[in-house]
């Protein structure tokens, strides 16, 4: 991985956990620039996820198709960044 995808990733993780400074975030939108590939949203939906499954049972589950792209697309997500 190169160093401007770690800083992505660090900037992205960030983002989603404890939100950007201005400066961070003019950062990663200069990074997002030169990487177009990179799916902005990735970690937000991660984050999101983790919380909803820690946050009690679920009234009924994701229907096969949502829950079937949110795999693939977090097995494309982590074969990108390997």
């Amino acid at each position: 991985m190169t160093d401007s995808c770690d800083r992505i990733e660090e900037l992205l993780v960030d983002e989603a956990t404890e939100g950007l400074s201005a400066e961070a975030e003019r950062e990663l939108e200069a990074l997002l620039r030169k990487h177009p590939e990179v799916d902005r949203y990735a970690f937000q939906r991660a984050a999101a996820f983790a919380l909803l499954s820690v946050s009690g049972p679920v009234a009924e589950r994701m229907p096969q198709g949502p829950s079937a792209r949110i795999l693939a697309a977090g097995e494309k997500l982590t074969q990108e960044w390997d």
